[in-house]
């Protein structure tokens, strides 16, 4: 079993009462943070019953970044588009965003067809079958 990621969780009710759920993923060395101030300017405070989840990536090394540890979704091992890549790290990731997914389905009666994702990094949301 994959350990839960560390998320930041904003809900445009102020009760908390949600029927939507969109899964906002950061990019390389950032963290959840990021994209929190955004949601007020999304103009959907008053008209849906939305909860955002913006989830920190694992400390990874990075091998591009001299193998720096950072916040990853996977280790980019180059620029090339050719060259290989972390397949394990994109399991790993996309694992995480399914256990997310389901428990907001199983744990809060949120349908499946209500849960997106925004992810810079499409692979993971093509993985996961959502996005």
């Amino acid at each position: 079993m994959n350990p839960k990621l560390e998320t930041i969780n904003i809900f445009t009710q102020e009760n908390n009462q949600y029927n939507y759920v969109i899964i906002w993923m950061h990019g390389l060395g950032a963290d959840g943070n990021d994209f929190v101030p955004i949601v007020n300017q999304l103009n959907l405070l008053k008209n849906k019953n939305i909860k955002f989840i913006f989830p920190n990536a694992p400390n990874r090394p990075v091998t591009i970044n001299n193998n720096m540890i950072m916040r990853a979704w996977f280790d980019i091992l180059s620029l090339d588009r050719a060259a290989s890549q972390d397949k394990k790290g994109i399991l790993e990731s996309k694992n995480l965003i399914i256990d997310i997914i389901n428990d907001e389905h199983i744990n809060n009666n949120i349908p499946y067809e209500n849960i997106n994702s925004i992810f810079r990094y499409s692979i993971i949301v093509l993985f996961t079958n959502i996005g």
